[in-house]
């Protein structure tokens, strides 16, 4: 049918109405996302008044709205419009979802649940979902809501302070592992890669055949854990074991990742094993340590804040998006404490709800090694203000994993109980937004107000994400 009408239409005609069609398309799934399906609000309204009125984080909150308007401003203007209205609906399914149990913990009922929903998002811009996520029903927690960065906050604005030539070497998984080869860093070796359907090279491999050992593979430029397999080497059949269970030759796997790559280039890696007093204590499956190390513009990187990462239901991956628990690390110790799934009705945990054991005060080994590492490589990637490093602890000391220049905030705020603008994130991000000159084209020059109040000085500050 499509063929018809293309042959029936002058072809000018065809490529313009085309155009004009595909043009009307975007604009509509834009509306339709902003009005209808997204949990949020593009636009930041101050209502603070002085002192408070640019705090660090109020400024942080106003980076973000000035970004989107600058790129999308029809999608800020509608989902703003929408919001009010957006609110109540959203708060209405989330006090469905969520509501019975927080009364049946708390006794808040139902209505008033409802109300504080509407409360924060008209306030602060808060999406009711983060209501229930960070217990904000708690009225301890009413007074630090404003002084949570959320997810779709974040990614915006690592991108927009992180904009440099050298964010795909960060996240493209087959050049982080050759700069940290060049750079003398230990990380996973790859083994192979795969691209556009078909194999592209061997690195390292003896003969240009697949090792004898258990593999993983991944896309070179997958997010959130996805797209992951597991292939363990099984000896007396000299075949490899998928995850379903399933034997194949080198040739079906290779067969079977090319085919992958048609969607996205792979990489296979050699498996490698937790430190035996983690595995002892959690599982065989690969756990790691997210560890958000900042800098200030002239200065050295930081440790800002850890989280110890463990997957769940005998899954390969530990990433808090696909079901793993985020455990919260004392910072100077490294020092296990509480951790919590995704889960917006999970509740924090001191044991492994599949192993049993307890792993609140379990002690992570090779810790001051481990923050070295990431200090030392952040140092050697100064272009990057912020960077949430993953790291497996073996046997022999800590291997770098990946590097994630957009590293996530919900598991990280959600495992420590506390939000990131009461650590030194805020203050470092306010610090380099005021040292570049392209920001002025996104923030008035009279933003920066003479009235400016610190995170340090604010009453509720104190360095919790230790």
């Amino acid at each position: 049918m499509n063929q018809k009408i293309k042959n029936a239409i002058p072809l000018p005609i065809y490529s313009e109405a085309r155009r004009v069609l595909l043009h009307l398309s975007k604009i509509f799934q834009n509306v339709y996302r902003a009005v209808v399906s997204d949990e949020y609000c593009r636009i930041y309204i101050n209502w603070n008044m002085p002192p408070r009125r640019w705090d660090n984080m109020t400024k942080i909150h106003w980076c973000y709205t000035r970004i989107e308007w600058r790129h999308r401003k029809l999608y800020a203007l509608l989902s703003c419009i929408a919001w009010p209205l957006k609110t109540c609906i959203f708060a209405w399914k989330r006090t469905r979802q969520y509501g019975p149990k927080v009364k049946e913990k708390t006794g808040i009922a139902m209505g008033r649940q409802v109300l504080d929903q509407i409360y924060f998002a008209i306030r602060h811009f808060i999406p009711p979902r983060a209501y229930y996520f960070y217990n904000l029903y708690e009225a301890a927690n009413h007074d630090i809501a404003s002084l949570y960065v959320h997810e779709h906050e974040i990614v915006s604005l690592m991108r927009f302070l992180n904009a440099t030539h050298q964010v795909r070497i960060l996240d493209d998984k087959r050049s982080f592992f050759r700069e940290c080869t060049r750079l003398g860093f230990q990380t996973i070796p790859i083994v192979a890669e795969f691209e556009d359907g078909k194999l592209k090279t061997y690195i390292d491999s003896a003969n240009n055949i697949l090792p004898k050992t258990d593999l993983f593979a991944k896309p070179a430029l997958g997010k959130c854990g996805k797209g992951i397999e597991s292939y363990g080497y099984d000896r007396e059949t000299d075949r490899y074991c998928c995850n379903d269970g399933t034997l194949i030759t080198r040739d079906q796997l290779l067969r079977r990742l090319s085919q992958c790559s048609k969607r996205s280039p792979y990489i296979i890696q050699e498996r490698i094993f937790n430190h035996p007093e983690i595995s002892e204590l959690f599982s065989e499956a690969l756990c790691t340590i997210r560890v958000v190390t900042g800098r200030a513009p002239s200065g050295p990187a930081e440790p800002l804040v850890s989280t110890f990462k463990m997957p769940t239901n005998n899954c390969i991956n530990d990433n808090f998006a696909a079901g793993g628990i985020a455990v919260a690390v004392e910072k100077t110790t490294g020092v296990l404490g509480k951790g919590i799934t995704r889960d917006i009705a999970a509740e924090r945990v001191s044991r492994h709800p599949d192993t049993g054991h307890t792993f609140s005060g379990f002690r992570i080994p090779y810790w001051h090694q481990i923050i070295q590492l990431c200090l030392r490589i952040h140092d050697a990637f100064p272009d990057f203000s912020f960077v949430g490093w993953d790291v497996a602890v073996t046997k022999d000391g800590p291997v770098l994993v990946e590097a994630n220049p957009d590293w996530g905030v919900e598991g990280i705020q959600r495992a420590h109980y506390v939000p990131l603008g009461m650590s030194r994130f805020a203050e470092l991000f306010i610090l380099h937004i005021k040292q570049q000159d392209r920001f002025n084209s996104i923030l008035d020059p009279n933003f920066w107000t003479p009235d400016y109040v610190t995170i340090e000085s604010h009453s509720l500050h104190q360095d919790v994400l230790r």
